[in-house]
C-alpha cells in the first residue's frame, strides 16, 4: 500500500513537468520549422541556378552550324 502512495506522489509530483516538457519539445520544434524549409527553399534556388548555368553554357558552347562562304560580301553596319 505504501508503494502505491508513493507512486501517486510521484506521479503528482511530476506529471506537470513532463507535460510542460512535451509541450516545450513541440513549442522548439515549431520554431525549428522555418529556418529548416527556409534553407530547403535556398537550396532549391540554388539547384535550379546551377541547372540554368549548365544549359546555358552548353548553348554557348555549341559550334555554329551556319558557315559563311568565302569571298562572301560584308553587310554595312547597322544603324
Amino acid at each position: 500500500m505504501n508503494a502505491n502512495i508513493q507512486v501517486v506522489r510521484l506521479r503528482a509530483a511530476y506529471e506537470p513537468i513532463i507535460d510542460f516538457l512535451k509541450v516545450a519539445f513541440i513549442a522548439y520544434l515549431r520554431l525549428l520549422q522555418n529556418p529548416v524549409r527556409h534553407f530547403s527553399r535556398i537550396m532549391n534556388t540554388i539547384q535550379q541556378s546551377a541547372a540554368a548555368y549548365e544549359r546555358i553554357m552548353e548553348v554557348l558552347n555549341t559550334k555554329a552550324e551556319i558557315i559563311e562562304r568565302k569571298g562572301a560580301v560584308s553587310l554595312p553596319p547597322y544603324g
